[in-house]
């Protein structure tokens, strides 16, 4: 398909060339942009698969899922210090990409845990999981802060 300059309109392109998606196609075939509005393609996608696995799920509910499951990854050659890399990870990244196997799933590392039920005015919920002795193992603790 093709936009044609004269009238907007959209036609099959029976030409045989490549339409390239480009403004300036002698000077470069692609451009980068950066920009925020182009996550919401893939954030969508992703709380769309989240809503199908759970159908009656709150709006809450999936918004918690997809923020949990967010990572920070990696970004080189940050100079500052602590306190600037950070500011800078959260202005370009907000708070993380988000994974949809993390927003769903219990891996050996990590727990899910859903509850949707209603928690009363000046209630509390206390939620018993028993937790392996190797976790309060001090060695095993320093190395999972290292990772």
């Amino acid at each position: 398909m093709i936009l044609r300059e004269s009238g907007g309109n959209i036609t099959e392109n029976t030409s045989g060339k490549l339409s390239l998606l480009s403004n300036l196609p002698m000077e470069r075939l692609f451009a980068h942009y950066v920009g925020s509005s182009f996550s919401a393609p893939m954030v969508t996608n992703i709380i769309g698969k989240i809503a199908n696995k759970y159908p009656n799920g709150s709006a809450n509910l999936l918004k918690n899922l997809l923020l949990q499951s967010t990572r920070l990854p990696e970004i080189k050659n940050v100079k500052g210090t602590n306190t600037d890399k950070k500011k800078f990870h959260f202005n370009s990244l907000g708070y993380g990409l988000p994974n949809y196997e993390y927003a769903i799933a219990s891996f050996d590392n990590r727990v899910v845990l859903l509850d949707e039920a209603t928690i009363g005015l000046n209630k509390i919920q206390v939620y018993s999981i028993d937790v392996p002795k190797l976790f309060s193992n001090p060695n095993v603790i320093k190395w999972c802060q290292w990772r």
